[in-house]
Formats: C-alpha cells, sequence, structure tokens
C-alpha cells in the first residue's frame, strides 16, 4: 500500500500550512478555506507551484472560485444538524402510572387496599387523559390497572366468602 503524497500549502502572505493530500486541499477548496491564489510544494520541499497547475484540483477549484480565501486551519463552517428533530413524546399521566403499581403491590403484599387504589387511580388516570385532548398518554397504564383492581378485589372478595363458609361448615359440625 503506498501512502498518498502529502503537500503544504502557502497563502498570499506566506503563512505555510500543512502537510495535508490532495484529497483533503480539494476538500478544503470546496469550503472555501482555499483560494487559487494559494500554492503547493510537495512536502519538505520549496518547489512551490500555483495551485491551478494541478490538474486533480481543477474540478474543485471551479466550484470555489467565488469564496473567499481563508486559512487551512479556520474553524470550519457550521454543518446542518446530524439527525432531524423531533417533539418530544406527550408525558405519560401519574395517575395512569400509580393504577398499575398499586394492584401490583396489593397482589405481592396481600392487601386489598391496592386494588382500591388501582381502580380508583384507574378512573381518574382515565378521565385525566381523555381531558387532556392527547397531552398526556397512559390510558393503556389505567385501563390496565382499573382491571387488575377489579380482578383482585373479586379473588379477595371470594376468598373472604370461602373463609366464612370454611368457618361456618367447621362451627356447624362441631355442634354435632
Amino acid at each position: 500500500m503506498t501512502q498518498a503524497i502529502q503537500y503544504q500549502i502557502k497563502d498570499p502572505q506566506g503563512g505555510v500550512y500543512g502537510p495535508a493530500t490532495l484529497a483533503t486541499i480539494e476538500g478544503w477548496i470546496r469550503e472555501g478555506r482555499i483560494s487559487a491564489a494559494m500554492q503547493l510544494a510537495p512536502e519538505n520541499t520549496q518547489n512551490w507551484q500555483p495551485i491551478t497547475s494541478f490538474p486533480e484540483l481543477s474540478g474543485a477549484l471551479g466550484v470555489a472560485a467565488s469564496a473567499p480565501a481563508a486559512s487551512p486551519y479556520a474553524a470550519p463552517a457550521q454543518y446542518p444538524a446530524a439527525y432531524p428533530q423531533y417533539a418530544a413524546a406527550p408525558p405519560t399521566n401519574g395517575m395512569a402510572m400509580a393504577a398499575l403499581i398499586c394492584p401490583l403491590v396489593g397482589i405481592a403484599f396481600c392487601m386489598p387496599i391496592g386494588a382500591i387504589l388501582g381502580i380508583v387511580f384507574g378512573m381518574i388516570g382515565k378521565r385525566q387523559i381523555q381531558e387532556s385532548n392527547g397531552a398526556q398518554t397512559g390510558e393503556g397504564l389505567a385501563r390496565a390497572g382499573l382491571i387488575i383492581g377489579i380482578i383482585e378485589l373479586a379473588l379477595t372478595a371470594l376468598i373472604i366468602v370461602a373463609y366464612i363458609a370454611i368457618i361456618a361448615v367447621a362451627v356447624a359440625s362441631s355442634h354435632h
């Protein structure tokens, strides 16, 4: 693999810059950082030639003929943003999140209060989300919390009824 020839650049005031490859110099010409008034010499030589004598750069010089001369080490031009800017997603309703969390915590700790809170927060969250006209999200969370809360409350009620029935049967059978 051969290494590309490096060149020095001399501006009209005598400032010398580089080394850089012809490809890099071509990019600087297109950016307006180098003009046709400058000279090039192979690195470590004093064989200065007008930049216009390099046919590899003629296309770039035609593009940048009206661009002002600048130092090759000047600050680069401002580039457009790499990614398009998108609007932020609307926030998730806090009541909707609480509606889902409370019944799950209630199941984990066998506390029916979590189910009741899940139902209440789910109804409040759904109403707030509908009234926000798209400014808030989380309707699915609110609905899930509401459903889980209702199921948990129903199962808790069923378990309580089963315990009462077991106790009633036990008391009735002990009197015989």
